[in-house]
């Protein structure tokens, strides 16, 4: 209810899908009359996002993954929660968690959320065992492969019914507002979209496989791969070594989602893993066609053969036919994102989200 004293954490430097759930979440609740303090590093993006919001109060803290041993960072996260004196801690990096729960013996704290964005499994040690039954009050999980993940190692780590789903939401207004780019193929090139941080479990290195595959089959494309990170240098090598560089656009860092959007054909998401694929909706929102692999949460997302087609993981084959026939099928690139725009809207319309999460807060 509003009053109540909510306290963020997440010191991630980038920004990723739990960066912006933390953003729009932190924003709803202050924006509801709630008293708002998020924590993050102050060389974040989350940081510079928050630090204009009056009504938001933010905290800079430097935290890396052995921090929960360092006396210094423990007494500056404990100054920071009397200072706060939050009612409810939602929490995000298991850096952060392990942080917190030190820090939980000095100071206590009525909830702490551990909103868990990650499809991986959590490792069945000692401390998650301790953190998990003793700290945790409740898990927030943004799908059914991410819960799956928390209980695979360990089906006793927490009690399920501690375990909330809240799916990702998406602001869908710019979307409602413009009407979709439509393309004439086969006379032009097939415009491939992809968005997200370059890192390992993102897997671009597999979309230069790919480019090289529709080489050999002569479809005209032009990828354009928005975002930055760690892998972003080697993707532009391994394009420059294949000679595809006039093939590849790296616009980094997109800040417009909709005007990248509108500037796509197909969008292609080749991560190893997804927690909750947020290009994804943002893609089918803007009834662009998605080709994934079938694997985690782009099961829960992407209809297969409806909204667009989910192949076995790293089969390029598969995923090279599935774009070639997009562009043979233009008339599919249309039925299939409109379709996905229809189905985007009824599952992961943010307003219903917010909502979602608010409730829960208060049944805490």
């Amino acid at each position: 209810m509003p009053g109540k004293s909510i306290c963020f954490i997440n010191s991630s430097k980038t920004w990723g899908g739990g960066e912006k759930w933390h953003f729009d979440n932190a924003l709803f609740l202050a924006d509801r009359g709630y008293s708002v303090h998020v924590i993050t590093n102050v060389q974040s993006t989350l940081y510079n996002e928050l630090s204009s919001k009056n009504h938001i109060k933010t905290y800079s803290l430097k935290v890396g993954n052995l921090s929960f041993l360092n006396p210094i960072r423990i007494h500056q996260l404990i100054n920071l929660l009397k200072k706060i004196k939050p009612t409810t801690v939602v929490i995000n990096l298991p850096s952060d968690l392990k942080l917190l729960a030190v820090s939980s013996w000095f100071y206590k704290i009525n909830h702490i959320v551990y909103r868990r964005g990650s499809a991986i499994a959590v490792k069945n040690s000692l401390l998650n065992r301790y953190i998990f039954k003793n700290i945790i009050t409740r898990i927030i999980v943004n799908s059914l492969a991410t819960k799956h993940s928390i209980l695979q190692n360990n089906k006793n780590l927490i009690p399920e019914n501690k375990i909330k789903l809240i799916y990702n939401g998406i602001d869908f207004t710019s979307c409602l507002k413009k009407e979709p780019k439509r393309i004439e193929k086969p006379t032009k090139e097939l415009i491939i979209g992809h968005l997200g941080r370059f890192s390992e479990e993102k897997n671009q290195s597999f979309l230069i496989d790919v480019a090289l595959q529709l080489k050999k089959k002569q479809v005209p494309f032009h990828f354009v791969l928005g975002g930055e990170g760690p892998e972003l240098h080697k993707i532009r090598n391994l394009a420059d070594k294949n000679q595809l560089t006039k093939d590849f656009t790296f616009p980094g860092f997109i800040k417009d989602i909709s005007k990248f959007m509108q500037s796509i054909d197909i969008f292609v998401l080749p991560s190893l893993w997804e927690g909750f694929g947020y290009v994804t909706v943002e893609a089918m929102a803007y009834e662009k066609p998605v080709v994934a692999f079938n694997l985690t949460s782009n099961q829960e997302i992407v209809e297969n053969n409806v909204t667009g087609f989910l192949t076995p993981k790293s089969d390029i084959n598969t995923f090279v036919e599935k774009i070639n026939y997009f562009y043979k099928h233009p008339e599919k690139v249309v039925e299939m994102g409109k379709t996905g725009k229809k189905r985007a809207i009824k599952y992961f319309n943010i307003q219903d989200r917010f909502i979602e999460f608010e409730n829960f807060l208060n049944q805490l």
